[in-house]
């Protein structure tokens, strides 16, 4: 089977129904995308989309919590070695 699509000036393209119906992707469904070599693979997800909000945010306050930590450290660690220059 062989479909072809337009890319938008978005870089969105539309999935041909008969292989929306062929590998059961509904509305709003998510897709994953893999490149092989020259190819694009497109599957559907099973994850659902507030799985990934979910997995995204916790990614996004551990980071921030390390950069804090880190931040606090470099502080830490300057303050130490201005204070011990002047001993």
């Amino acid at each position: 089977m062989y479909f072809t699509s337009s890319v938008t000036s978005k870089g969105q393209i539309t999935i041909p129904y008969q292989l929306r119906q062929a590998l059961k992707i509904n509305q709003n469904q998510q897709v994953i995308f893999q490149l092989k070599k020259n190819c694009i693979e497109i599957k559907p997800s099973t994850m659902k989309l507030k799985d990934t909000f979910a997995i995204l945010k916790n990614k996004q306050k551990n980071n921030f919590k390390k950069l804090s930590q880190k931040a606090i450290k470099e502080k830490v660690n300057n303050f130490k070695n201005k204070f011990l220059k002047n001993e």
